[in-house]
Order: C-alpha cells, then structure tokens, then sequence
C-alpha cells in the first residue's frame, strides 16, 4: 500500500500548480476559488488519513478507546461544518468563483490518480 505522504504530496503539488497557473492566467476572484479548493482537497486528505483509521479500525485488535473515536467524530463533523460555512461565506460575500472551487477540489482526485500510477 502507498504512503499516505506520497497521496498528500501528489494532491498538493498538482494544487499549487493549478494554483499558480490561476494566479498567472486567470481573474483574482476565479484564482482565488482554486486556491481555496485546493486548500480543502489538500487539508481533507491529510484529516481523513487521520479519521478513518481511527473512526474504522480493521480489527477489534486495533481499536481505538472510545475517548480517541469521539474526539476524531466530532473533528469529522467539526471539519464539514467549517468547510460549508467558509465555503458559503465565500460565495457569498462574492470573494471567490463557485467554478473556480470545483477546479480547485479536483486537485484531490488528480493527486490520487497520479500517485496510483507513481
């Protein structure tokens, strides 16, 4: 299985070159949705590689205390919850473009792809 730094690496390097090419090509607004996306993709990865293995032990073995589960539950809620609201605050107040979000996110789902092939 590959390491969880090689998964977070690939997202975040494919991000700050989406990143870069926003600033350099594109309107701030739309530049800045991007980079806010790509903020998510890259802060959700490293918080779930650190959720699920807690949240989802493979075996009663390796369970968590219940303490530990709790904590990493409400970090899980607490994360959504922040996200929609930073999300909707943005969109809101007109800081940064909805597609240029999406764009952003999509860092995470091209880091995986690429990494799978390294």
């Amino acid at each position: 299985m590959k390491s969880q730094t090689l998964f977070v690496a690939s997202t975040a390097l494919i991000g700050g070159a989406g990143s870069l090419a926003a600033f350099l090509y594109t309107p701030l607004r739309f530049a800045l949705g991007v980079a806010l996306g790509v903020f998510f993709a890259v802060g959700n990865l490293l918080l779930l590689g650190r959720i699920v293995p807690t949240v989802m032990a493979p075996s009663p073995l390796e369970e968590a205390p219940p303490e530990r589960k709790r904590f990493w539950g409400f970090v899980a809620v607490f994360k959504f919850l922040a996200m929609m609201l930073v999300v909707s605050f943005a969109l809101r107040t007109g800081t940064v473009d909805a597609l240029g979000i999406a764009i952003g996110t999509f860092a995470l789902p091209a880091g995986l792809a690429i990494s799978a092939l390294l």
